[in-house]
């Protein structure tokens, strides 16, 4: 089927990572220094569960540079801390919290990456498109995508010159039980391979009515925003 233009097109300005418990960012220096920004919304009614949230920026040595903490019932956390290093260096940004909160990470002079962990979620998908990073030595790197809200939902893979490769369609049965999937067809696996020319960066634009699992059970594999 076509999409329209603007769709192809489109980009995600900002991570919006929701799930799971426990969430994890990695960015990595293109110089030798980098202000990496952090930032907390609180999103929807959820005020059961945990009672506040907590995170730590670890620097490749292991050593934690930073800490913070909060009530989960807070509106807005703004984080921002410099690292130093050379080209190349990966600091963590390791955050625990539940679906209260929405979180953001980018960072000037450096590359920001959102980590594939089990039960990572995007909050209001609507349309976000990303790169998805096959790690070094995975031949095919198998992506889960769950759709959290009733209603069709599409995961479009194109190549790195923006060509439509494959555009796949599920349903998600609406009612139940919050974050109970009866449907099968709400949960979708995308194996990823590299690029022709040898890439290992994908582009994916995912369209959902509400929120959606993009998770991965291999080590490293992460997700990046479009330039």
């Amino acid at each position: 089927a076509e999409l329209p233009e603007e769709v192809l097109k489109a980009k995600s300005l900002e991570f919006r990572v929701r799930g799971a418990l426990h969430k994890e960012f990695r960015v990595t220096l293109r110089g030798k220094q980098a202000e990496v920004r952090i930032r907390r919304d609180i999103f929807g009614q959820r005020y059961y569960g945990e009672k506040d949230y907590s995170g730590k920026v670890i620097a490749p040595d292991g050593k934690v540079i930073k800490e913070f903490s909060g009530l989960a019932t807070e509106k807005l956390r703004k984080i921002a801390v410099q690292v130093n290093g050379k080209p190349g260096d990966e600091f963590r940004i390791l955050v625990r919290d539940d679906f209260k909160g929405i979180w953001h990470v980018e960072a000037d002079g450096a590359d920001a990456y959102a980590m594939m962990l089990r039960g990572m979620a995007f909050s209001s998908a609507g349309i976000n498109s990303f790169n998805v990073h096959i790690p070094e030595g995975v031949d095919e790197l198998p992506v889960r995508i769950t759709a959290q809200h009733g209603g069709l939902f599409r995961i479009v893979t194109m190549d790195n010159n923006g060509k439509v490769e494959n555009i796949t369609v599920g349903y998600a049965r609406p009612g139940g039980k919050p974050w109970a999937f009866s449907d099968f067809s709400s949960v979708k696996t995308i194996n990823f391979k590299p690029a022709a020319d040898g890439s290992r960066a994908r582009r994916v634009i995912v369209l959902a009515s509400g929120d959606i699992l993009f998770d991965s059970k291999v080590k490293d594999a992460k997700i990046s925003l479009l330039k």
